[in-house]
């Protein structure tokens, strides 16, 4: 598990193979290996989890209003950790169930609705 309270991710993308960042007060998923691309853990309860970006302290990822975006660190910063297989974790959030990180191609993030059909 490599969401240990107070470890450092990078989160990368499989369809763009770059890592989310903050850039100028902005989230994007085109980063690399820059400090703006590392974020702390801190786990809530079992298999939940907020992450803080490194650098910017005041930062969490966060979904709110169905858009990925930066948060304070509340409830909307908080994401239930899904894992695909050995390799991959689905972020999805706590507050609105069904909502997932997601990256597009061209490194632009979306808040994917997963579909339980």
């Amino acid at each position: 598990n490599v969401f240990q309270n107070g470890g450092v991710v990078r989160l990368c993308s499989i369809t763009s193979l770059l890592n989310l960042r903050v850039v100028e007060g902005e989230l994007d998923g085109n980063g690399g290996s820059e400090p703006q691309a590392e974020f702390i853990v801190h786990t809530r309860q079992a298999g939940v989890v907020a992450l803080q970006n490194k650098l910017y302290k005041d930062r969490w990822l966060a979904i709110y209003e169905g858009r990925v975006t930066l948060g304070e660190g509340g409830p909307y910063s908080e994401f239930r950790t899904i894992y695909l297989g050995d390799t991959y974790v689905s972020l999805e959030s706590v507050k609105f169930p069904g909502q997932r990180i997601g990256v597009l191609p061209d490194g632009m993030l979306t808040g994917l609705i997963q579909n339980s059909e």
